[in-house]
């Protein structure tokens, strides 16, 4: 019953986008005065909503929370007010913050561009077409004042039917054959913007951690809540899993994607410290592999992150296209070793604690193998493109998963919001979801002295 609720719903919500984006093409200014005592009206009723879980729950111990809710409702009263009271303001504000998105997306193509001549990478032609268009739109939202508005409902309405359309493409690629279906190669899909789904696994996080706290034993909720949709499982380990990291402060709040094949982790990113510019948004790319087990054990416990991590079923044909894909990557690399890792190759008397960096007690506590690129695409690497979500995608994409993005930015946010939605799905090939997190993962013994070529402080073997 689950399942034909939510396909309903898919194709419920997708004919109602694209009516919305008729109506805003037809009818623009009339929406924007709906839509502006629907928004306030919307933002008041939560308002009031935090404001209830402040007082119902003032006395539960949990201050931070609590804390939370306070200044939420705060917020959104007062955000509630001036769009009921000013709504030209409110659109003024929205068009402007909107332009200064447009223009963030030129900037990123034009570091793309810059990033891809000096790489020798094809589809230089590509950013710098796409940099035009990003910024030439973008200064019109900003300064062309009778112009901008029109400019704004123009795309809002395209948008609209854009992703009314995906959404009914979704619903459509799920009925049909299976041996339809393995024809189907990539195709544009067009997705939540980046601002939205960026925050959907904190959001996600905070809401597992709200219901977890409620609960007496948190491992058998978490354990419960993991069997959700175990009717998806055929009982057999996926092919391929997806990992998306989120912690609750810092970058981690933005997230990380990798992959895992074979038992293997394959990862990517920016953790040279000596490569470090634009204030760590660029540098030299990482590549590290290291064991599933391990790696998630050092994530949750050291970097205090929550993992969701879902599986996917692949085909045989698949598998070899995954398998031939990462064997291309790792014949574009060279190794590189952590400075505590070279230091103790050279021979030095090194302790951990003499190196900050995070490479350093990754290699330490994983003992990953990394590498850098000769060549290619990920030489450079770059937070807001050519980042860790961009090589999943590029392996993940020989199966034929259709996440193709077509503005600048990509975030692991993107991915997390595909693979929920496929999970949720009957006929899907994500297959499961686990949850890891420190309710549900076997605490690391030593946790205030990593391992040290293969021994802890106390003289332990390092646990596998």
């Amino acid at each position: 019953m689950r399942w034909h609720l939510y396909n309903a719903g898919l194709i419920a919500f997708g004919l109602a986008m694209i009516a919305l984006g008729i109506v805003i093409l037809v009818q623009g200014n009339v929406v924007l005065t709906y839509a502006a005592l629907i928004g306030g009206i919307v933002i008041l009723i939560h308002s009031v909503h935090c404001f209830l879980n402040f007082i119902l729950k003032r006395n539960d111990g949990n201050r931070e929370r609590n804390k939370s809710f306070l200044v939420t409702g705060i917020f959104n009263l007062i955000a509630g007010i001036l769009v009921l009271v000013l709504p030209d303001l409110t659109m003024f504000i929205l068009i402007k913050i909107f332009s200064l998105y447009m223009l963030l997306n030129a900037i990123v193509k034009l570091i793309d561009f810059m990033i891809s001549r000096r790489n020798h990478v094809d589809g230089v032609v590509y950013d710098f077409i796409a940099f035009l268009f990003f910024l030439v739109f973008g200064l019109i939202l900003l300064f062309a004042n009778q112009l901008n508005k029109q400019a704004f409902l123009i795309l809002a309405g395209v948008y609209c039917i854009a992703y009314g359309i995906s959404q009914l493409n979704d619903f459509i690629v799920k009925i049909i054959p299976q041996r339809t279906k393995n024809k189907f190669r990539r195709r544009i899909r067009v997705s939540v913007p980046v601002f939205i789904s960026t925050f959907m696994p904190l959001s996600f996080m905070k809401k597992i951690n709200s219901m977890l706290d409620e609960k007496m034993d948190r491992t058998e909720a978490i354990n419960n809540f993991e069997k959700e949709l175990d009717s998806k499982n055929d009982g057999l380990p996926p092919d391929i899993e997806v990992l998306i990291h989120v912690s609750g402060d810092g970058v981690g709040t933005f997230g990380h994607c990798d992959l895992c094949f074979e038992g293997e982790i394959i990862s990517y990113g920016n953790y040279d410290e000596e490569s470090y510019k634009l204030a760590r948004g660029l540098g030299d790319g990482i590549f590290f592999t290291c064991e599933k087990k391990r790696y998630i054990r050092f994530s949750v416990t050291h970097d205090h992150k929550t993992i969701f991590c879902y599986g996917l079923r692949l085909t045989p044909e698949q598998k070899e296209l995954v398998r031939a894909e990462i064997q291309k990557i790792k014949d574009s690399v060279y190794p590189w070793q952590p400075p505590f890792e070279k230091a103790l190759a050279e021979g030095k008397d090194a302790r951990l604690a003499d190196f900050p960096d995070y490479c350093s007690k990754l290699w330490n506590g994983t003992h990953s193998h990394f590498y850098k690129f000769r060549e290619g695409k990920f030489k450079t690497y770059f937070v807001c493109s050519t980042n860790c979500v961009l090589l999943a995608d590029s392996i993940l994409g020989k199966t034929g998963t259709d996440i193709v993005k077509i503005d600048g930015l990509i975030a692991p946010g993107t991915y997390f919001d595909y693979m929920q939605r496929e999970y949720l799905m009957k006929d899907s090939f994500v297959i499961s979801r686990t949850i890891y997190n420190k309710d549900n993962t076997e605490r690391l013994p030593d946790e205030d002295s990593w391992y040290v070529n293969g021994k802890g402080k106390n003289g332990k073997d390092r646990i596998d």
